[in-house]
């Protein structure tokens, strides 16, 4: 199913469609067979991949968040949910995003973190907006060091 969503966005005049999420019906994702949730990893992971394929030409990039999210869902994506766990099926190792999750630091001990800078509040608008900061960072951070 993943890949005909993807074969959709390209024949749309994309040239690279990943972390995809193709569908929201009644609470349960439906991309493919396997559990997800919000992995601001994984998008970030995907974002940064296709600002490294780009060359000095401009370029559009649509990078949709899915957190902070009213679903009330944020705090189980973080904690129930491991960073494999994607849109498009279970990634065989965690994303790498210097400044989220790298050689040094574990998915696990990076959405921790999102956890305890969120000061106790389990609220989603405050910790999904720690997480896709911290995303928004690492693409920054990716464009500088590309030169772009």
């Amino acid at each position: 199913i993943y890949t005909s969503f993807q074969d959709h966005v390209r024949s749309c005049g994309f040239d690279f469609a990943e972390s995809l999420y193709a569908d929201n019906i009644g609470g349960q994702w439906t991309s493919n067979s396997d559990p997800f949730s919000h992995n601001m990893e994984y998008m970030t992971e995907k974002a940064i991949e296709f600002i490294q394929q780009t060359d000095d030409s401009p370029f559009f990039l649509y990078f949709n968040p899915t957190v902070p999210h009213s679903s009330g869902n944020v705090m189980e994506a973080l904690t129930d949910f491991s960073c494999r766990q994607t849109s498009a099926g279970t990634l065989s190792s965690d994303p790498q995003v210097k400044g989220m999750t790298d050689e040094n630091t574990s998915c696990e001990q990076y959405r921790q973190t999102v956890i305890d800078r969120a000061t106790g509040a389990t609220d989603n608008n405050k910790v999904g907006s720690i997480w896709v900061d911290d995303a928004i960072g690492a693409l920054l951070t990716a464009l500088e060091d590309s030169d772009q």
